[in-house]
């Protein structure tokens, strides 16, 4: 695929990745789901996704969730987006733990087959989940963590100061994180 050592011919690198991902490969299924979603083709995207997903790859369970979230070859499904990120985020995945926790931010009515009510809004357990993944350095993890420590996210806490170093760290990768500081600084919530 990549024409070292050999002439490039994508065409026969996409074949062989095919053959691997029809044996098992969860990363070649999953690098077959993202060529087909750069190409636009969003129904063999979501395939390719869903098979590596079904295995436990959670860079697949994100994607299948932003499929889902935005119904791209897939019916749109706000709670079936976020039951993958759920799973993503279950296996330790920062940008699954992100996800989620725009989830319970944003908060859907899901019921589970059991008739519980999930992911419904909860602004603590969003921000156990944004913290999680600003632990690990993601760049969502660190802006969304940094905004719910400045403006109150949970029960009324408030840490403006040290949402402000988490939003300092995200700055460098990220405009949002920019515009975010360029308001505390105008509304004076150092």
């Amino acid at each position: 695929q990549s024409g070292q050592m050999v002439a490039k011919d994508t065409a026969k690198a996409g074949r062989w990745l095919a053959k691997a991902a029809e044996h098992g490969a969860t990363k070649a299924a999953f690098e077959l789901g993202a060529q087909a979603y750069e190409a636009h083709k969003y129904e063999v995207s979501a395939s390719w996704f869903r098979k590596a997903a079904d295995v436990g790859y959670p860079l697949a369970q994100v994607k299948m969730g932003d499929t889902v979230r935005q119904g791209q070859g897939v019916p749109q499904d706000d709670c079936q987006a976020c039951q993958w990120y759920k799973k993503a985020a279950d296996l330790g995945s920062p940008e699954g733990q992100v996800e989620l926790g725009i989830c319970y931010n944003h908060g859907f009515e899901c019921v589970s087959p059991n008739g519980a009510l999930m992911f419904a809004r909860d602004s603590c357990k969003a921000v156990v989940l944004f913290q999680a993944a600003a632990e690990r350095g993601n760049i969502p993890g660190l802006l969304n963590y940094g905004r719910a420590l400045v403006y109150e996210y949970c029960d009324g806490r408030k840490d403006a100061e040290a949402g402000k170093r988490y939003l300092e760290r995200a700055a460098p990768y990220s405009s949002e994180a920019k515009e975010e500081l360029r308001k505390i600084v105008a509304r004076g919530l150092q």
